[in-house]
């Protein structure tokens, strides 16, 4: 959460979340009316009786209210603004204090990069907008808005010469325009073919990975891994054809990370390393959902236990 661009996508979907509760609330709310005015409209006399569900609604909702003050969507965001500011950044955890470095080590250095474990060597700002440029040429060609045929030709001229174009572009923000001056200056480019290149392995292994290495969307299961086999063969094919996508975008002396070879060798098990990876975590959240829906059951059975006045 410490990187700006992941705090914003964060706070989107936490908002998202936050409406669909809020949704499941109403919903929960209208069955607590509904129960209540069964239990009680037996017992209430003329002209009470007609006014059963009005007397229910008032009562639940304003033990929903209470519940809503008590958990205020700006006091939780606070809440875990401060746990999270406790957490180590887990961008810069390694063996080193520093970690490590693409000259001295870089296969640890392409490796975290890849995991997610750093930001090349870089500033936050100048890592951010290297990864936005990758992105904005591969992902035409991952996503499928590039035909075959164009291939060749939007692929033209190498990779270092679109970055030090994008550099130099004179429109853009203010805000890119500052970071420009404050790292590096107008015209030249502080981005290291190496470093450039990291960043291509790492965004083509990771975008091919959460593109290929699920299925489609199943409704209440969401996208469950492709078979061992397949992610197998998902990763001999990255393989081939990043390398064979570097050698189109990158200078034949622009092709290494320091003295270490991009091999297809290397980038399937990169590929395999960083797919493990995202299944364990999507295993994880699915186990902390599962417990959190048994809780959340739970906790919905004692409270209607206590609005009909079966538990204290």
């Amino acid at each position: 959460l410490s990187c700006s661009s992941l705090r914003s996508v964060t706070k989107a979907k936490a908002l998202a979340v936050h409406k669909c509760l809020i949704a499941a609330l109403d919903d929960v709310e209208q069955q607590f009316i509904g129960g209540m005015e069964q239990v009680v409209t037996p017992g209430l006399v003329a002209p009470l009786d007609k006014v059963s569900h009005d007397i229910c609604q008032a009562a639940v909702h304003a033990h929903r209210l209470k519940m809503e003050a008590e958990y205020n969507l700006a006091d939780i965001e606070q809440v875990l603004t401060e746990r999270v500011s406790q957490l180590p950044d887990l961008r810069t955890l390694d063996t080193s204090p520093t970690g490590p470095k693409m000259e001295e080590n870089p296969l640890a250095f392409l490796t975290a990069a890849v995991m997610g474990g750093s930001s090349f060597g870089l500033a936050t700002p100048l890592a951010d907008w290297l990864t936005v440029q990758v992105g904005r040429y591969l992902d035409p060609f991952i996503d499928g808005e590039v035909e075959s045929s164009r291939y060749h030709s939007s692929s033209e001229g190498l990779f270092m010469s679109r970055l030090k174009a994008a550099w130099s572009d004179p429109h853009v923000s203010p805000q890119e325009s500052q970071m420009r001056a404050t790292h590096g200056g107008p015209d030249s480019c502080p981005v290291s073919p190496g470093v450039a290149l990291v960043a291509y392995v790492r965004h083509g292994i990771t975008k091919m990975n959460t593109n290929l290495g699920f299925s489609l969307h199943i409704p209440g299961m969401g996208r469950q891994p492709v078979a061992i086999a397949e992610q197998e063969r998902h990763a001999l094919l990255l393989g081939d054809a990043l390398v064979a996508a570097i050698a189109r975008d990158f200078a034949p002396g622009h092709r290494n990370v320091a003295k270490l070879a991009i091999t297809p060798k290397l980038v399937s098990e990169l590929a395999q390393t960083h797919l493990r990876a995202c299944i364990y975590y999507q295993n994880e959240l699915g186990n902390a959902l599962a417990r959190a829906n048994v809780e959340g059951e739970e906790a919905r059975r004692q409270e209607r236990l206590r609005i009909w006045g079966f538990a204290s």
